[in-house]
């Protein structure tokens, strides 16, 4: 026998991982005959997250590094700065300034990082890297996770 889902509602995650300027909306599902709901799992829409942040250019500070980090990549702060061949000094420092801005040759570090550990590939250079100096956090980002069951 076939299990049926049915779609229930959607999820809002307002300040999802701490970033105050996202809003996460998941569709939930119900399978039949079973109360519990269903979401799509954390990993998914983690890097659905970590790719819009690299696509949008949104500045890279503590929360970003330690999303990244803690939630996409999965990795130690030892394995981190392995990577990017730095300190992991530097590194805690990074993420324990939450909402300071990293020096934007770090910052430009970490997205290439990111984007290459996502499979995001594009042709790019550096200067489509550096995002620009207003630092406002006026507008807000909204993922919506769709349906692809």
């Amino acid at each position: 026998m076939r299990r049926q889902f049915k779609i229930q509602t959607s999820v809002d995650l307002n300040q999802f991982a701490g970033l105050e300027y996202l809003t996460v909306s998941v569709p939930t599902f119900r399978i039949e005959g079973d109360d519990t709901p269903v979401g799509y799992p954390e990993l998914q829409v983690c890097n659905k997250v970590a790719k819009i942040i690299i696509r949008k250019k949104v500045p890279i500070r503590g929360l970003e590094l330690k999303f990244f980090r803690c939630n996409v990549l999965k990795i130690t702060l030892q394995e981190l700065a392995r990577s990017l061949d730095i300190s992991s000094v530097a590194i805690h420092k990074w993420e324990k300034a939450k909402t300071k801005r990293l020096h934007r040759i770090n910052e430009a570090a970490v997205l290439l990082f990111m984007s290459e550990q996502l499979g995001l590939r594009y042709k790019i250079q550096f200067s489509d890297l550096c995002i620009k100096t207003d630092t406002s956090r006026t507008s807000t980002v909204r993922v919506i996770v769709k349906n692809e069951i």
